[in-house]
């Protein structure tokens, strides 16, 4: 009898799982998010970060992607933000969006197969002030 390779033993054809990476939170600057960015909904913030113009914020809530994702877009319009694409899959959704003078955006929700019942949200958000710093 042949075993599978991945350190399981038995008649198990599973491989071993792959360890998750610890969240902790880096370095966060809630000043560096724009004001009409709906900030309530990222829950926890790991790392906020400016580069080449464009600010990255990554977190996690438990606040699932069936209700962010149109909360997102609610609020986004409701501040000025046109929705330029959108792509919602259940399990993960990216919005993408734009405003007068060159701002873009995209917020990106995953579920986080490392914590059940987890979602991961990424937003990467570009102006003209950005691109002074």
């Amino acid at each position: 009898m042949l075993g599978s390779c991945g350190g399981s033993t038995g008649n198990s054809a599973q491989p071993s799982p792959t360890p998750c990476p610890s969240v902790t939170p880096g370095a966060v600057d809630e000043s560096l998010i724009p004001k009409d960015v709906p900030i309530e909904l990222l829950g926890d913030l790991v790392a906020t970060k400016v580069k080449n113009g464009f600010l990255t914020v990554d977190s996690f809530t438990t606040t699932q992607i069936i209700e962010l994702d149109p909360q997102f877009q609610r609020d986004l319009l409701a501040n000025g933000y046109q929705i330029v694409s959108h792509d919602n899959e259940g399990f993960e959704a990216e919005i993408f969006f734009a405003k007068h003078g060159g701002t873009t955006g995209v917020f990106s929700l995953h579920d986080y197969p490392c914590r059940k019942g987890t979602v991961r949200l990424k937003l990467v958000y570009g102006s003209k002030e950005l691109q002074r710093r």
